[in-house]
């Protein structure tokens, strides 16, 4: 048997090497909180239930044969099929507009040359010395420094490895947003059902799961939009890139 302090370093162990235990408790509080939320429905539906007794095998089979499972069965099912569908479909279009304003803003960026330069003020206010004010921040810089991070980093990280690994993270996001909304379903339940449970803690956890679930649909969107701004943004530098050779070339013809 492990110790408690053993026990806390195996979750430590398993945390700092990227395994969460995060995974498994979300799972089961899921399971729990549907199981919870069926119930509920099941009394709504059919009146109070009572548990099988396991030691009564042959009310067991009756269960079962008969055919009584399908009951509790499709509550739990409705619940489960209803929550995935609010909270993949319709909590993520309670943002929808946003997302398509931040489409729409980011496809319409175009860089240009001049855009690349500060102006005196902010020269001032940001860099230090007449050398930097010389180099530093004009269009030429931007565009070698941008060259420059882009060969160094483009080695251990590429824009479609990027997004297949936050497609995968907006699934493992998504499984959290499902978790969060189906315990704000069970604590107004249980807040109905339960007189001990209060109005302040009843307050201060569905403040705390409405929170989280809006900051976890942000975070999707984040995992959505960066990598179109990372791709805009190489799109746009490359195209800065090829206008400033051209421009080169006309000058050495010059």
């Amino acid at each position: 048997m492990l110790s408690e302090n053993e026990h806390l370093g195996l979750i430590l162990r398993k945390f700092l090497t990227g395994k969460s235990i995060f995974t498994p408790i979300r799972s089961v509080l899921n399971l729990v909180f549907l199981i919870s939320i069926s119930s509920y429905l099941f009394e709504w539906y059919s009146g109070e239930y009572q548990w099988l007794d396991l030691n009564d095998f042959k009310g067991v089979l009756n269960f079962f044969i008969k055919g009584f499972f399908i009951v509790p069965m499709s509550c739990y099912l409705i619940v489960y099929f209803t929550t995935k569908f609010i909270s993949s479909n319709v909590i993520p279009a309670l943002v929808l507009k946003v997302s398509m304003q931040l489409n729409d803003f980011i496809s319409g960026i175009s860089l240009k040359l001049e855009d690349l330069e500060l102006d005196d003020l902010a020269k001032d206010n940001f860099l230090l010395g007449e050398n930097f004010k010389k180099h530093i921040a004009t269009p030429n810089w931007v565009i070698d420094y941008y060259v420059l991070i882009t060969k160094s980093i483009s080695k251990n990280i590429t824009l479609e490895k990027l997004q297949t690994d936050f497609d995968r993270e907006k699934i493992e996001t998504q499984m959290t947003i499902d978790l969060l909304f189906r315990s704000i379903i069970a604590i107004i339940i249980y807040f109905i059902e339960i007189p001990t449970l209060g109005i302040g803690l009843f307050v201060v956890l569905l403040l705390i799961n409405v929170v989280s679930l809006f900051l976890f649909v942000g975070l999707n969107l984040f995992y959505d939009l960066l990598p179109k701004v990372l791709g805009k943004l190489r799109y746009e530098m490359n195209k800065l890139i090829k206008l400033r050779k051209v421009e080169s070339n006309d000058l050495q013809k010059g």
